[in-house]
């Protein structure tokens, strides 16, 4: 079929035509496009009679009219031609009965998917009979060369797979000769794929597809297409012209539904097709099928009139785009550009040509839902649409419509078709550089590559953060052409030191090479990896081998001599003495001969060793053999030299020198109690001092925390101060916000005088470290309006027009007593940087080590990177607590730029798998590396509700969530005794001390001291407790329930439990009592499954044996919520 046919073909039944519908039928299928009419076969049931054209005698003047008609309007007729069986009724049957078999019910019906009423019983040809298939076919030449005399230009041909292929190639090679554009198009629908590869040889000019029966996701259409390409090129249509019709096909009863997937099914034709065929009716919807479903013209005219939708427009702009872009692809090749099942069908039709410049890729999006709208892919640019959307109509190369939704821009319609024609960019083309600077330059560059290196932040832009005592694991992918040996080290240094030391590095296979680094000082450390071609090393290997496979080495022993001798150039001192003897002992008396020595040379070279000959006879110093001088060059004594001195070739260095921040312990593992000194008197109406904290100090102490944390014990300021529960209107004697910093007396770097003298601040610093306890202050960036700043440093802050400040918001919350300062402001910059860093290190030079920092989220980023980096220059064991509930990237951000620890969402999380995910990403590369959460239960800003509603069970609950999740925990005191009276309808306290001074009962009944005091000391005992790492979560049946394991890391295999492992479940549910059945990894600990565990109840006290891997867990939230048990295999414990 030649590219320019790409027939647009309308199947018509022409028993629903009527007496005189013909002109205005054609004109109908003129009007929408079509060049080709199929008048199909007779489906009355009454057998072949004078109306079908293919019936032998048929009536050739009504024929005539027909094809006059067609002729008329440019349209080519095409018909039915069934050579494998007729109708029982049909005249070629009766005239020679002998050509067929005995007519059998449904025979026909079963090869031909049409199943014709008229073949429900039908007679087949017996075309294995040599004479009944001689005569048969010479019958049929001379019928069709008939039709083909009066116009007919071709034949539809069904149920080809059952006629002998020499029967079709013959009859379509002599009508050929007749009438060279007759077209031969096979039915191949419901043919199997080894019928398809007998009917390549059959000479046909087109054959059809089954894309119809297509959901647009299924893998087969793609299979097809191009089985069929192996016949000629592949013919769509939208709905199958003598089966049920669409909707029916597919059950769509909602008129949209089925309006939208007709529409779908159109373009689809069109658009993948080397030309299409479309069933008379489709265009308006019907749902009653095109043969049989109508008893005649009228009925069909009645139902067309009174049609839900007309597709004419749209069928007339799809033979507009087949005619103008489709034919162009007729053969085109069928790749399938989206997964089987996705639901967005993406496929690309190709010609095989070379110049796709010409004639670039069609792309073709279809959505197979009809509901809902698809992503669209980025591969599909909005240049060049050729089939656009719903109802728009086809064009070619439409735009885009930039006026369009964006949002909407970036998907496709439920149930639409997109087709691009994608002109492939022009590619990158460098102009060439014809010196020779290239190639030297691509000479210098590092032979060796150094990559992957771990541990590394952002690829060394932060530093990687480690505790005082780890051994730092450093590795590297490190790699070089060939065979040859490489030499690696990790070179480092601490920040204060300018010398390098130097650690080899092991080869851990697969050109992964590992060192580690003990961590012994508290500070900044850099390291970097240098790498080079171990010459002598690979020597070595080589001279190995060689001798243990018997080779004569006297060329090897030579160049050995010659590396020996180059080493004892660059050594000095006692190692150069050494390695030129060795140099010595490895000379052959008479040398190895330089076959490129000129004669000159060589007699030069003759001469000296001649003078070495008779100078060893007068000295009767022996030579040695070459076993011995192989020997030699193997010891490990010259091994060791050689890689002192031996110039290092090709030595490449890691482009980054990576940064390593070590900190004291109290970085990972602490536990936190938070309280106000003004509150710690007994009563409240005598404000506290720190000479009041002392006293309190045993009791928190017993309680079995380590770090005191004060709010601001700066001045507080007077103007806006904020009253009780954080009102506006203050009473005289209210003490305002400590967040409220500055006032008369001073600002960040005073103390607010009724909390005591900076002597008193030392007394109780002294006393609380004498109880393992120390202070940690806050940080609060923010000042009161009438702070010393406002009018010391005015251009420090941002003034307003009318010459006020906006006040600070932390929506929803307001701060009508604080104002804010101008990291950037005209006068800011560095005087107001430089002013905070010192306010910390006033604070460090009084022996403060630890800082929580407000809000350092609103603060900028490179302000706390300088300001961190500076204080611990100076105090290398400072710690920085960040208060940053924001963003979790930008709460990694914070921790990226130096700060120690970090307040998290924990207060937040309540769910089991809340718990797991958030543990599992703190756990995992990178941010392990640089991140650690510090789980505070609750603040004087947070009154949590599940604290409110859940009584005592929901304070231990959290407690034990908090102690054992991870090294770092927080309580803020009136936690256990079990605080929550709340401001109703809020997560803050009623009563708050932030306003106000409070009066403690520390023995409250209910209290959880007790419990708390056992939690801390279980941290302490228990390595496993003591980070947030090595945490392993456990099935248990129950989604109240959460179990996990935190061990040890055992050294040399991270798969396997260490010396300490600790099993924690926690009733997540405070109301109830859940149970499980928990299973637990035994061949963590290199145990079967039928293993036997020594248990300890660390909570309760007991000892006992667990059997198996596993153990029924039942947990009351009103006795204990939790269980924490240490696991070791029996035996061990």
């Amino acid at each position: 079929m030649p590219p320019e046919l790409s027939p647009r073909i309308y199947c018509i039944n022409p028993l629903l035509v009527g007496p005189n519908g013909w002109p205005r039928l054609l004109d109908h299928c003129v009007a929408l496009g079509f060049d080709h009419v199929l008048i199909a076969r007779d489906t009355a049931g009454v057998g072949s009679t004078s109306s079908s054209v293919m019936t032998a005698g048929a009536d050739d003047a009504m024929l005539e009219i027909l094809l006059h008609e067609c002729a008329a309007r440019d349209v080519r007729v095409l018909v039915d031609l069934s050579l494998s069986a007729v109708g029982s009724r049909d005249p070629l049957l009766q005239q020679h009965p002998e050509w067929f078999d005995a007519p059998q019910a449904s025979h026909h019906a079963a090869l031909d998917p049409r199943h014709y009423a008229a073949y429900r019983s039908s007679a087949r040809m017996r075309w294995e009979d040599a004479a009944a298939a001689e005569a048969a076919l010479a019958w049929w030449r001379r019928h069709l060369a008939n039709l083909t005399d009066l116009g007919v230009a071709g034949f539809i041909c069904c149920a080809p797979a059952q006629t002998p292929h020499a029967i079709w190639e013959s009859l379509s090679d002599s009508l050929r000769e007749r009438h060279a554009c007759c077209h031969f198009f096979a039915w191949t629908p419901g043919c199997s794929s080894g019928q398809m590869a007998l009917l390549a040889q059959c000479g046909f000019d087109g054959v059809f597809s089954s894309g119809a029966w297509w959901d647009f996701r299924a893998d087969w259409w793609a299979r097809e297409h191009e089985a069929l390409r192996a016949i000629a090129a592949p013919i769509a249509f939208p709905e199958d012209p003598f089966g049920a019709r669409l909707a029916r096909q597919w059950q769509w009863s909602d008129p949209d539904i089925a309006q939208r997937g007709a529409l779908r099914a159109l373009h689809f034709a069109a658009a993948v097709g080397s030309g299409w065929l479309m069933p008379m009716g489709f265009e308006y919807g019907l749902q009653e099928p095109l043969f049989g479903g109508f008893a005649d013209a009228d009925a069909y005219h009645e139902a067309c009139a009174r049609s839900a939708y007309d597709l004419s427009a749209d069928a007339a702009a799809a033979n507009r785009f087949v005619a103008e872009v489709g034919s162009r692809y007729y053969g085109a090749r069928i790749g399938m550009r989206s997964a089987p099942h996705a639901p967005l069908a993406l496929i690309e039709r190709r010609l095989l040509s070379e110049d796709e410049a010409a004639l670039p890729p069609l792309w073709i999006a279809v959505n197979s839902d009809l509901q809902l709208a698809q992503f669209r892919p980025p591969a599909l640019p909005r240049d060049a649409e050729l089939l656009p959307d719903a109802a728009a109509g086809m064009r070619a190369d439409q735009e885009a419509d930039q006026e369009a939704d964006p949002l909407m821009r970036d998907t496709i319609a439920p149930g639409a078709l997109l087709a691009l024609r994608i002109r492939p960019a022009p590619p990158v083309v460098v102009v060439p550089n014809r010196s020779k600077r290239p190639a030297q330059q691509a000479a210098r560059a590092p032979r060796i590559a150094i990559e992957a290196v771990t541990p590394s932040v952002d690829n060394g832009r932060f530093p990687v953060k480690r505790i005082v005592g780890d051994a730092l694991n450093i590795e590297a992918d490190i790699l070089i052409d060939g065979h040859d040996h490489l030499a690696v080290h990790v070179v480092w240094r601490a920040a204060d030191s300018r010398e390098w030391q130097s650690v080899p590095m092991r080869d851990a296979g697969n050109d992964r090479w590992q060192a580690q680094l003990p961590l012994q000082r508290i500070g900044r450390h850099f390291f970097a990896i240098e790498a080079w071609r171990d010459a002598f090393e690979t020597y070595r290997d080589e001279l190995e081998k060689k001798s243990r496979a018997g080779l004569d080495l006297t060329l090897e022993l030579e160049e050995g001599r010659q590396l020996v001798q180059q080493a004892a150039k660059a050594a000095t001192g006692e190692d150069a003495d050494m390695l030129k003897a060795i140099a010595e002992e490895l000379e052959v008396r008479g040398g190895v001969k330089n076959k490129r020595e000129n004669k000159a040379a060589a007699k030069s070279r003759d001469q000296e060793k001649q003078q070495d000959k008779q100078q060893d006879k007068q000295q009767d110093k022996p030579a040695l053999r070459n076993a011995e001088r192989t020997a030699r060059l193997l010891a490990p004594e010259v091994g060791a030299l050689m890689q002192r001195h031996l110039p290092r070739q090709f030595a490449a260095r890691s482009e980054t020198e990576y940064m390593v921040d070590v900190e004291r312990g109290a970085a990972r593992f602490a536990s936190w109690y938070e309280l106000f000194p003004r509150s710690q008197s007994g009563d409240e109406h005598r404000h506290g001092t720190f000479i009041d904290v002392i006293a309190h100090l045993p009791r928190i102490a017993a309680m079995g925390f380590d770090t005191l944390y004060f709010p601001p014990i700066h001045p507080i300021g007077r103007r806006n101060r904020k009253g009780r529960n954080n009102s506006l209107t203050p009473q005289p004697d209210d003490p305002g916000s400590p967040y409220a910093i500055g006032a008369d007396e001073g600002g960040h770097d005073a103390i607010h005088p009724a909390l005591g003298s900076l002597e008193d601040f030392r007394a109780l610093r002294r006393a609380a470290a004498s109880h393992g306890l120390e202070l940690a202050l806050d940080f609060a960036i923010q000042c009161a309006p009438d702070h010393p700043w406002l009018t010391e440093h005015p251009d420090w802050f941002a003034w307003r027009p009318d010459g006020s400040m906006r006040y600070a918001e932390n929506p929803p919350k307001k701060y009508e007593d604080i104002v804010n300062v101008d990291f950037y402001a005209d006068g800011a910059v560095p005087d107001l940087w430089i002013a905070l860093r010192d306010v910390v290190l006033l604070w460090a030079g009084e022996g403060v080590r630890s800082f929580r920092v407000d809000n350092p989220h609103t603060k900028p980023l490179p302000f706390w990177e300088w300001m961190i980096a500076d204080v611990r220059g100076r105090y290398p064991d400072t710690l920085f607590l960040s208060e940053a509930f924001t963003r979790p990237k930008m709460m990694y951000r914070l921790a990226k730029a130096g700060f120690s620890q970090s307040y998290t969402y924990f207060t937040w999380r309540h769910a089991k798998q809340e718990f797991i995910d958030y543990l599992v990403e703190l756990n995992r590369l990178p941010v392990r590396d640089f991140f650690r959460p510090n789980f505070f239960v609750n603040t004087p800003d947070i009154n949590p509700y599940f604290l409110q509603r859940s009584g005592r069970p929901g304070f231990l609950i959290r407690a034990a969530l908090a102690a054992t999740l991870s090294g770092l925990w927080g309580v803020y005191n009136g936690f256990e005794l079990c605080e929550a009276a709340p401001v109703p309808g809020k997560e803050e306290y009623l009563n708050s001390e932030k306003y106000q001074i409070r009066e403690w009962d520390w023995k409250r009944p209910g209290n959880i001291v007790a419990e708390i005091t056992q939690l801390n000391q279980l941290r302490r005992a228990n390595p496993a407790l003591q980070t947030h790492m090595g945490v392993h979560f456990q099935n248990i049946g129950n989604s109240n329930l959460l179990a996990f394991i935190k061990a040890t890391e055992r050294l040399g295999d991270a798969s396997r439990f260490g010396d300490n492992v600790v099993l924690v479940v926690i009733n997540l549910d405070p109301f109830n009592t859940q149970a499980g059945e928990l299973e637990l990894p035994l061949w963590q600990f290199d145990l079967p499954d039928h293993g036997v565990l020594a248990v300890e109840d660390l909570a309760r006290g007991h000892r006992f044996d667990w059997h198996g891997k596993r153990h029924a867990v039942t947990l009351d939230p009103q006795d204990t919520p939790y269980a924490i048990w240490r696991l070791q295999p029996q035996g061990q414990a």
